[in-house]
């Protein structure tokens, strides 16, 4: 799962919009919800688990060296 690409479009697409507002929900052994809500209503809601993070990091890191 690549959270990266979309969570890079939603803001592109939101940011005019005003601050997006960031929430992080409480870890548990199976991961964590993110949520980044925008002014005009539209929320960017994902289930992350470590995994998921480490490898979006991990190829974002990749793609920029490469560049």
């Amino acid at each position: 799962m690549a959270i990266l690409p979309d969570l890079k479009e939603f803001v592109a697409n939101h940011r005019p919009h005003g601050t997006l507002t960031p929430t992080l929900g409480e870890p548990t052994p199976r991961g964590y919800m993110l949520e980044l809500a925008c002014p005009c209503g539209v929320p960017f809601m994902r289930w992350m688990t470590a995994p998921d993070l480490v490898e979006d990091v991990l190829r974002e890191r990749l793609r920029v060296e490469r560049n």
